[in-house]
């Protein structure tokens, strides 16, 4: 498979390793705020077993991953099976690679450590290497500011991969003074940080792979926390690895190396990866799997997920599922990609890839056919079974000639984000079926209380409906909590002996749950998700140890048939993890981008100018219209041209995607800014979605989503009637995702309205100066003139979803394309004088403060439109490109 083109826009924000030493060594912090991890790694239980790490080789790294803010192609390589290991190795053949940000997020909300890497090669390594190495203080310099890498862009240490020979003995004893300085020093910073050597110099400074931890190289594995082996290895080697392991009594600090394109390798990779995975858990030690990405590369990639899934789950059985200690757990089961994005069950975004909004995937495989994790009833059910069905010896609870229950990725439909989690099952006779989703090791004494929600959707079969175990531990006693969203004895649930105890736990109504929850929770709609919330506050369970959750699947209909039920959401929330209130966002800065040179890289492979500089070429290819004719645009004209919209099929810098098919302008490289924000309590952000608002429609259309406190927009739809403006005006919203799972609603009480005047060299914050607009603050007075006092008391009563308020924006029916109806285009506000002049610091403003309005540009709009069928927005988000 060749490296897919991929259409770039360099004002977009992208993650980039450092070339040269002279770069490590002037690098700086806060140089890329917009590369900055954003989740802190979830606690695990260290288990006392071999590991497993994984290392990302793809095309030599940084393709569409590099993208901070992600990327319209949801066919990107992703990776999903972090349950089962325990590092990941971000590498490429550059100098230093720092990982993207989004495979840092993605790691560490699995409780996954992740890796840089430093290499060097050939002569050019061997001289960088005499550099690094001429003193103590040298290597020092450089081993602080490898530390100092990490520590900025939070992942947790380094694989040394030196291939190139060492000239002196000198020379050598100071690389091992490097590698046992950078350890020490990383582990100062990070206390779990790792620095993991790579067989390949030897203490004679020979560049020699060993295959084996032996003498040539125990020099190295003493100054660290590991060591890779090379790939080429045979069943002496490991023999020998083993031995002088377990003389250091660190039997699980070396890594066999397994290439899974078997280059080298025994078994010869591929699917055989579990021959040679098999052989290292022979010896009891650890495995560094190289090139995963085998599957992507090599194998129809319209059949990715499947492959993808089938290599994982052959290693299942030689790895352990990871076990997580601490609340909250939440997870929307979204891998990070969709053809569409949804909200609540309605699609409100394009095609996107953003590994950084990854959710938390089930500790077991995922399984297509017969699996561990999937668990059919025999005779223990809540209902009689008729005695006259008979289910198979073979497969209980499953009748002859249906097929396995699986567990997996459904991309068609989504509750939030792109996709979710479907099972399926032929269940019939009154059955059910269970599928293991978490381990964990959770003491509840530290939590006063514990709420518990799930979201799901059944489809074909009405019959159906599942149900949610929480298995618990109190001494030698075990309980099982089965939280049914059905009435108790409606349907097939377990029953269990004397030797578990069990409670059957009912869902309760949302007016029951604190604040926050309650308000959070969305409103029921026709996409026909359903959300339940539980209540786990016994004080018999506060001294319990939570130690597994299950979600079962069950039916009434006593004729087999297939059952399909997706899961969308699901929260195990202690009341410790939410704040006493939203948090609450500020504006606190735009800033112009001012770039100059050519905005657009059309790359067919990935090489990298240290420079930046592409030479512009004589016209841009801007995709193709409706008819299918190229587009083009002289380069020298690309910085006044505005693209209709809807002669556009595939072209979106940014996030990307299908454009909208409405005449709408899409602005190029004439605007483009950097928005910062403040948050109130930051702590409790998991991460932040950027909604453009319409200015003339009033629809929010998702524009990404990002970890930072900062949004680079680098493309914006304007209405029509500003299409020859000098000003654009740019309307958003930032809503916060908190790390328990609640997204704060999209509701004007919480989520604030911000407007940015936009011109390429001074974009502004300013105060919303158009009719119509109300306030944020119910029962304020508006700020409209003429409206009755009826209107004005429905006003302050009503919750002032965004949806309302941009409804306001428009003055009568008959407003055509803008605000401002024909005729009385003069009327317009001059938001030119509202620009910075150069200089001049940007001004922050809140948008919908009455004392902060313009009143010489507030008109009367008493013939606006009262909706008295408006729903809350979040229920009925929509995109423009339908």
């Amino acid at each position: 498979m060749t490296c897919p083109r991929l259409l770039m826009d360099k004002r977009n924000p992208q993650c980039r390793p450092l070339f040269d030493l002279d770069e490590v060594l002037s690098w700086k912090p806060d140089k890329d705020p917009f590369c900055v991890a954003g989740i802190s790694r979830r606690p695990r239980k260290i288990l006392d077993n071999p590991k497993i790490l994984v290392c990302h080789d793809m095309h030599g790294g940084y393709l569409e991953d590099r993208l901070v803010q992600g990327c319209g192609r949801p066919g990107s390589y992703r990776f999903y099976h972090w349950q089962i290991i325990d590092t990941f190795v971000y590498f490429s053949h550059y100098f230093v690679t720092i990982p993207p940000p989004s495979w840092t997020n993605a790691a560490h909300r699995h409780g996954v450590k992740i890796l840089g890497t430093v290499i060097t090669e050939w002569d050019d390594g061997k001289a960088r290497c005499a550099k690094i190495l001429e003193s103590e203080a040298s290597y020092k310099q450089f081993a602080d500011q490898l530390v100092k890498i990490a520590e900025y862009y939070r992942f947790d240490g380094w694989l040394i991969n030196i291939e190139n020979a060492i000239e002196s003995s000198d020379a050598v004893e100071r690389l091992r003074g490097f590698v046992g300085y950078l350890t020490t020093v990383q582990h100062q910073s990070c206390s779990e940080s790792e620095v993991i050597w790579y067989d390949s110099v030897l203490n004679s400074g020979k560049l020699d792979w060993q295959n084996a931890l032996n003498a040539g190289n125990q020099i190295f594995f003493d100054a660290c926390d590991g060591i890779f082996l090379n790939y080429c290895w045979t069943e002496e080697h490991l023999l020998e690895s083993k031995k002088n392991a377990l003389e250091c009594n660190r039997p699980f600090d070396v890594y066999v190396g397994i290439d899974v394109f078997g280059r080298g390798c025994p078994g010869g990779g591929g699917f055989n990866t579990v021959e040679t995975l098999t052989a290292a858990r022979k010896h009891n030690l650890s495995a560094a799997i190289f090139a995963h990405s085998w599957v992507y590369d090599k194998l129809d990639v319209k059949q990715f997920t499947e492959n993808e899934d089938k290599f994982w789950q052959l290693l299942g059985h030689l790895c352990s599922p990871c076990c997580y200690t601490s609340l909250p757990l939440s997870t929307t089961f979204c891998q990070g990609f969709g053809e569409r994005f949804f909200d609540n069950g309605m699609p409100v975004g394009n095609p996107w890839f953003n590994m950084s909004v990854q959710q938390l995937q089930p500790c077991f495989i995922q399984s297509h056919g017969k699996s561990a994790s999937v668990e059919q009833n025999k005779n223990q059910s809540r209902i009689q079974i008729p005695r006259a069905s008979v289910t198979s010896e073979q497969n209980p609870g499953i009748v002859d000639g249906e097929s396995q229950p699986e567990m997996g990725v459904c991309t068609d439909d989504s509750f939030i984000g792109g996709s979710c989690l479907r099972l399926t099952a032929d269940i019939g006779n009154s059955q059910f079926v269970k599928y293991s989703l978490f381990s964990l090791d959770v003491q509840l004494k530290q939590y006063s209380s514990v709420y518990v929600s799930f979201t799901y959707k059944i489809l074909q079969d009405p019959d159906c409906d599942i149900f949610y175990e929480l298995h618990l531990q109190h001494d030698a006693q075990s309980i099982v909590l089965v939280l049914l969203p059905f009435p108790d004895g409606d349907k097939p649930v377990p029953i269990f002996g004397k030797d578990m105890a069990c409670m059957y736990v009912h869902a309760i109504p949302t007016t029951s749950l604190p604040k926050l929850l309650s308000v959070s929770t969305p409103q029921q709609n026709n996409t026909r998700w359903r959300t339940r919330w539980f209540p786990v506050h016994s004080l018999y369970l506060k001294f319990c140890r939570l130690t597994s959750v299950k979600v079962g699947m069950t039916t009434t209909d006593p004729q087999p048939k297939k059952c399909i039920a997706l899961l969308g959401d699901f929260k195990l929330i202690s009341v410790e993890s939410l704040p006493s209130e939203f948090p609450a966002v500020v504006l606190d800065s735009v800033t112009p981008d001012l770039t100059s040179s050519y905005p657009l890289i059309d790359e067919a492979c990935n090489n990298y100018n240290k420079e930046d500089q592409v030479p512009a070429p004589e016209s841009v290819n801007w995709g193709v219209d409706a008819s299918g004719n190229a587009i083009t645009i002289p380069y020298d004209k690309l910085d006044s041209m505005r693209v209709s919209c809807h002669t556009l099929q595939d072209f979106r810098p940014g996030i990307g995607g299908q454009l909208c098919q409405v005449l709408y302008q899409l602005i190029t490289s004439l605007d483009c800014f950097t928005l910062k924000w403040k948050s109130d309590n930051p702590d409790t952000v998991d991460h932040y979605r950027i909604y453009q608002i319409k200015i003339d429609s009033g629809v929010a259309k998702l524009m990404g989503h990002v970890l930072q406190p900062i949004f680079k927009v680098t493309w914006f739809e304007i209405p029509d009637y500003e299409r020859n403006e000098s000003v654009h005006h740019f309307k958003f919203v930032v809503r916060p995702v908190l790390k328990c799972g609640v997204v704060v609603p999209l509701d004007y009480a919480y989520c604030k309205l911000f407007q940015v005047a936009s011109r390429k060299d001074s974009p502004v914050i300013v105060t919303d100066s158009y009719p119509g607009m109300l306030e944020t603050e119910q029962g304020k007075q508006t700020a409209e003139t003429g409206k009755d006092s009826k209107m004005v008391e429905k006003q302050s009563k009503d919750t002032n979803t965004l949806e309302n308020l941009s409804e306001k924006l428009l003055d009568d029916q008959d407003l055509g394309k803008g605000c401002f109806p024909k005729g009385r285009e003069s009327e317009k506000p001059n938001l030119e004088t509202e620009q910075c002049t150069a200089g001049e610091e940007n001004l922050v403003h809140d948008v919908c403060k009455k004392d902060e309005c313009d009143s010489e540009n507030v008109e009367s709009t008493s013939g606006a439109r009262a909706n008295s069928d408006i729903e809350n927005l979040t229920q009925k988000l929509q995109i423009s490109d339908s």
